[in-house]
């Protein structure tokens, strides 16, 4: 079995590798285009293991505040409600209950295609 990071995969489908089983970390955020980047995954035959920074990730700020540590690329803020409320076989849905990185509501369009088998979840920590 083998685990990339997606972007370490894209361009390439599961078939093109000798093992049994290819899995990607899917690391894009919902706010980016997550769902067609996990249509596009799926399609090329990789497991998907939810990795999106935008819920996923825990070195963001716990809260909006310029105080508190953390840098938000991907998310402004992360919270133990955020985490337990993310819906990885619905992206849509979350989209309507959360904001992109601005605190701007999120417009997500769901493909015209099969929803993709998550495998599993998993939930990053960066540090320095």
């Amino acid at each position: 079995e083998m685990v990339a990071w997606e972007d370490g995969l894209r361009g390439t489908t599961s078939e093109q590798y000798e093992t049994e089983s290819v899995a990607t970390n899917f690391w894009e955020t919902l706010y980016w285009g997550g769902i067609s980047g996990l249509a596009a995954m799926a399609d090329d035959g990789f497991d998907i293991i939810m990795s999106n920074p935008d819920y996923l990730y825990f070195d963001f700020p716990y809260e909006v505040n310029t105080e508190e540590r953390g840098y938000y690329w991907a998310a402004r803020f992360n919270s133990v409600y955020k985490v337990f409320t993310f819906a990885p076989e619905n992206l849509a849905q979350n989209a309507e209950t959360s904001t992109d990185r601005d605190g701007n509501d999120m417009s997500v369009t769901t493909p015209e295609v099969s929803a993709p088998s998550i495998r599993g979840m998993q939930g990053q920590t960066w540090s320095e």
